[in-house]
This record gives C-alpha cells, structure tokens and sequence, in this order.
C-alpha cells in the first residue's frame, strides 16, 4: 500500500513536559514533590548518555526534566541539593526562546520558594 502525502509519524507519548504541547504565555505554580535522576540520550549524540535532574510536582503525571540554566537558577534559589528542593514552589511558564538559530517554545522557571522561607509580615522594612 502506497503512503499517503500527508503522513506523519506519530509521537509516543512521553513523561516529560513538552514547551512544544502548550501555548506561549501558559503558566502554572507547582509543589515539586519528588526529584530524581535519570540518564537520558544527549539530544545531539545518540550513542552519549548524561544524568539529568527529572521533577515530580503534587497533583500532576508529567515531569519536567529543566535545561541548565533552569537547573542553575534552581541551585541559587532553593541551594545545591536537589532533595531539599521537594516542597519548593516554582512557577513555570512557557516563553519563545531562541534555540540555535531558531526560535521555538520553551520553558522558563521565574521564580522558586523554599518550603523553608518565612514570609515577612513587616512592609516597614521594604526600602522603597
């Protein structure tokens, strides 16, 4: 039988979040709930492998897997060990970001609080 011209492979579904799967502008507040690592296939080279950082959030099946700088911004935020970080509140959203020489969907983490922080009831103390 001959394959039609509008033929696509179809995707698996994957476990991890896609910034491709939602629109720009989306945002969501998540609990992580657990942090693993997985090794996963480098995106470049099939035949390397590299361990990566996988979140688990409260509430949702999907996991997101954060790029460096993701990771990097999470370290200065929430400190360098990725189990202190279950509890944390994170927002995460979905930007146009430039990847190569291209510009595609992806996601940024804006903003990530310790289950630790204790809020400040003093608005004295804001210098402005």
């Amino acid at each position: 039988m001959p394959v039609p011209d509008n033929y696509e492979r179809a995707e698996k579904p994957s476990k991890n979040m896609r910034a491709k799967d939602y629109p720009v502008g989306t945002k969501w507040t998540l609990e992580i709930s657990d942090v693993e690592l997985e090794e996963m296939k480098d995106r470049q080279d099939d035949s390397k492998t590299e361990e990566k950082i996988c979140l688990h959030f409260k509430g949702k099946d999907k996991r997101y897997v954060p790029n460096v700088g993701a990771t990097m911004f999470l370290e200065d935020s929430l400190g360098k060990h990725p189990n202190a970080w279950i509890g944390a509140t994170i927002l995460l959203g979905v930007f146009r970001v430039q990847y190569g020489d291209d510009f595609t969907n992806g996601f940024k983490v804006t903003s990530a609080v310790s289950p630790n922080a204790v809020p400040s009831d003093d608005d004295e103390t804001v210098p402005f």
